[in-house]
């Protein structure tokens, strides 16, 4: 899903489609994307509240490579939340049972 490659870290939920919501991507270098667009964390922050203002209502989703730190993906959930969004969805890869 999205045109960034990143190796998403499985895990028991259903698959989401994100259709024509916001996507925001972490990849393995730690280097942020709104949707194909890659950001310094800093043009993310400045950015984000105006692009989520724009297409929030159709959905916004966080996908993250698996190796990126914890930290990482907190700090740019954190943008996110301060910015008023609420209900993210997270991407992952269903596990295989």
């Amino acid at each position: 899903q999205g045109g960034v490659d990143v190796q998403l870290p499985k895990g028991e939920a259903k698959a989401l489609e994100p259709k024509s919501g916001l996507v925001v991507t972490i990849d393995r270098q730690g280097s942020v994307f709104v949707d194909e667009t890659r950001m310094t964390f800093e043009e993310f922050r400045a950015a984000y509240q105006a692009l989520s203002e724009q297409r929030a209502k159709r959905g916004v989703y966080l996908r993250a490579d698996a190796s990126v730190p914890y930290g990482s993906v907190v700090r740019v959930l954190g943008v996110m939340v301060k910015a008023g969004t609420s209900g993210v969805g997270m991407i992952v890869e269903p596990e295989q049972p």
